[in-house]
């Protein structure tokens, strides 16, 4: 009950954040979707997400380290498996029947005994998990800001001349463009961060901390990497006219 009111007022803070803007944009009677960059709220919005992310992550580490994660042995398993069979080869029949007995042996005396320490998560893993996710979702927030400017000079910014207004008006719409505003859509600092508070919602922090620890950050690397490259090629075709 806890984890669920500490997502709800979580979110009810993340709606605050994006109602800032809007109120920022009514008050000036500018109707456009623009971050206006360098004034005194800019910098108070972006020192309240880093306080707010870093409370996140504080509160995760002092959850596992309150009640620490189970470890996963199904590797440690597969490899007193394929060890134990390595062994012999002339009666691999009756070694892989004894394993099969060790094992279930193993399991009672597991089931008997109870959960010993072995069997969480250690204090330094936790850490370094937090502390790869804490990067990558720092990368994330930083890329989006930069990239979102990127666009935002070469796509958003007035032109007095028709023919490259009309040639903004195209590379926007183009499928290109549209891929490169879903892809960041999904792997936004922001989002990430939704990602989360829907795993403590569930309770599954600790299995969506590892999944997106192997897969997120080269899937932001690769979206990196091709948003620089669709920036440059929209440059230098801007530059031609």
């Amino acid at each position: 009950l806890q984890r669920r009111i500490g997502v709800l007022i979580f979110e009810f803070r993340n709606f605050l954040d994006c109602l800032d803007g809007v109120v920022f944009r009514a008050r000036i009677k500018n109707l456009r979707y623009k971050s206006y960059r360098g004034n005194s709220g800019y910098y108070i919005d972006g020192i309240t997400d880093v306080l707010g992310g870093t409370c996140l992550i504080v509160g995760c580490l002092l959850h596992f380290f309150k009640q620490r994660p189970l470890r996963s042995i199904t590797h440690k398993t597969n490899q007193t498996l394929s060890t134990r069979m390595s062994r012999s080869s002339d009666n691999e029949s009756e070694e892989a029947d004894l394993i099969i007995l060790n094992l279930d042996d193993e399991q009672k005396q597991q089931s008997t005994n109870g959960i010993n320490s072995n069997t969480f998560e250690t204090k330094t893993r936790i850490i370094i998990a937090l502390s790869l996710f804490s990067v990558q979702y720092a990368l994330a927030g930083m890329f989006w800001n930069r990239e979102v400017e990127a666009y935002e000079d070469l796509l958003d910014s007035y032109i007095n001349q028709s023919r490259r207004q009309g040639l903004q008006m195209t590379i926007l719409h183009s499928p290109l463009t549209i891929l490169m505003f879903y892809l960041w859509r999904y792997l936004s600092a922001i989002n990430v961060q939704d990602y989360l508070i829907f795993a403590i919602l569930f309770d599954r922090t600790w299995e969506f901390i590892q999944k997106i620890n192997k897969i997120g950050c080269l899937c932001l690397l690769i979206t990196v990497f091709v948003t620089e490259l669709h920036i440059d090629q929209i440059r230098s075709i801007l530059h031609l006219f």
